[in-house]
């Protein structure tokens, strides 16, 4: 790798860092498929991971150095496990990842790469976030949220058991009890009592309005053809 695609390449960690603390970090979203759920956090010190380098420093230096402007081409490198090509593509990805969950997607379960099977993952089509449970150092389980372990380009379909169509999905602070904000709707899945229960009233209200409106188009519809 040359010096100019380093430079290239510490010029795209650096956006990407902004674009994953203005969409991503700090957030929890919650994806819901055939009446189940999953709540999936993003912290800072995953960021490092998904960019594809080495580093010589520690993951949350290499992300406030990122976001600060001060991360210098000494404090990574590429490598043949982590190449410049690959890294350029996995940051590619990342400058727009905030985008990523108000898109039509897919809940893939249980896919197998290589020797790790991860239990969820998102894709769009394009990209695949991989998503696993979040463990401490001793092995404990951390909490109730899953993380993001791998993103990933290229075919997950082939290596993944389940495929589940996406019915809602939202997203809250990490300090907000309720999900308040909706960033995918499909008017004809229907919430469960459980998953309202994670949800405000003011967007439950609103989803209910939506859904009212989109059964009774469907009954106009449904008039029309039959007249």
């Amino acid at each position: 790798m040359t010096k100019k695609e380093k430079k290239n390449l510490l010029q795209d960690i650096m956006i990407s860092a902004k674009q994953y603390k203005k969409h991503l970090a700090g957030n929890i979203f919650m994806i819901i498929f055939d009446n189940n759920y999953i709540e999936v956090a993003f912290d800072n010190s995953r960021f490092a991971h998904l960019t594809g380098v080495e580093k010589t420093i520690s993951a949350k230096r290499f992300y406030d150095n990122a976001l600060k402007g001060t991360l210098r081409i000494e404090q990574f490198w590429c490598s043949p496990k982590h190449p410049h090509d690959l890294a350029r593509r996995k940051l590619k990805v990342l400058s727009n990842l905030g985008e990523i969950f108000s898109h039509d997607g897919f809940v893939l379960e249980d896919i197998a790469t290589g020797r790790v099977v991860y239990k969820f993952g998102f894709t769009d089509l394009a990209l695949t976030l991989c998503f696993g449970e979040d463990f401490d150092k001793q092995g404990n389980i951390k909490g109730p949220y899953f993380v993001i372990y791998s993103l990933r380009d290229g075919d997950t379909f082939s290596k993944t058991k389940q495929v589940h169509a996406i019915d809602y999905i939202f997203r809250k602070r990490n300090d907000e009890k309720l999900y308040s904000e909706l960033l995918l709707n499909n008017e004809t899945a229907v919430l469960t009592d459980e998953i309202k229960l994670k949800i405000s009233n003011t967007t439950i209200s609103s989803i209910c309005r939506v859904e009212k409106d989109a059964i009774i188009n469907k009954e106009l519809e449904d008039d029309v053809e039959t007249a």
